[in-house]
């Protein structure tokens, strides 16, 4: 959008844009045009009276030491004075046609300008810039050129906890989950690991995942499978095995006590699936 030359001077400070006003415009003004080569896709030829805006969603890894927004662009009929870059309405620096560079007090140690390539603004306050939007102006003895990104920063799944291999009683509630952190957050779907090892259909999608009245025919090895979308997926695998709820073996011993003779206690054994359990009962 073609903006006032006067109230770009008056904001960004910059001395070479005094000579910005149409009087300094050439004949060829009409042929001036501008190709913007970074970010992609290539935006343009844009001609003199375009007046189009474009909003580009960046998505850089929180763990870079630095963010870098780039821009590129290519002028025909006409000279680059200055190119500028603000977040939101307010100007963070410049870079001058002598590819010196500079950041307003306000922004001094949260951002710089890269001196050799074209136009690339380093972010280093990441936790600001999540989520902002960046705006670079390149300004030309004709007009006044801005193209917008729009910065979302990512982070990569990490598991910070999961199911260990689970022995369960038949009909009973299971509950498996992996839980996760990262930015988005990750989608969590769960298969059946098969005989070969390979992944069969999801049977769940979400965390946790609970199972109700869960039969033995669910045995078996089941993996749960994190991403968000960025980075490698991750997979955790767990062992299931349910028992019978069927006793195999049933004992029951009565004895008197003999500090309470009139006290009867009864001992029950229960063998389920390969595990004896003892209960007792005294009246």
């Amino acid at each position: 959008m073609q903006r006032n030359w006067e109230t770009f001077v008056a904001q960004t400070g910059s001395t070479t844009c005094t000579r910005l006003t149409k009087k300094c415009k050439g004949e060829r003004e009409k042929d001036a045009t501008i190709i913007w080569t970074l970010p992609s896709p290539q935006r343009g030829p844009l001609a003199i009276g375009d007046t189009s805006t474009r909003t580009t969603v960046k998505e850089l890894d929180v763990r870079s030491l630095e963010l870098r927004l780039e821009w590129d662009f290519t002028l025909s009929d006409e000279s680059r004075s200055l190119v500028s870059w603000r977040i939101g309405n307010t100007n963070i620096g410049n870079k001058y046609k002598s590819e010196v560079v500079t950041i307003f007090p306000a922004f001094q140690g949260q951002f710089d300008i890269s001196a050799r390539d074209p136009a690339t603004l380093i972010i280093y306050n990441k936790t600001d810039a999540d989520g902002a939007k960046f705006t670079c102006s390149v300004i030309t003895n004709v007009r006044i050129w801005d193209d917008t990104i729009s910065v979302v920063i990512y982070e990569h799944t990490q598991f910070i906890g999961y199911s260990g291999d689970k022995t369960m009683i038949e009909n009973s509630s299971l509950t498996l989950f992996c839980n996760t952190t990262g930015k988005p957050t990750a989608s969590i779907t769960w298969t059946r690991v098969l005989n070969d090892g390979s992944n069969g259909d999801v049977m769940f999608v979400g965390n946790p995942w609970i199972i109700g009245n869960i039969k033995r025919t669910m045995n078996g090895t089941y993996c749960c499978t994190a991403s968000n979308g960025f980075g490698n997926t991750l997979n955790h695998s767990m062992q299931v095995n349910v028992a019978s709820a069927k006793p195999l073996t049933v004992s029951v011993q009565a004895t008197k006590n003999p500090l309470a003779p009139r006290v009867a206690c009864t001992k029950l054994r229960l063998k389920v699936g390969g595990t004896e359990h003892s209960l007792a009962e005294c009246r």
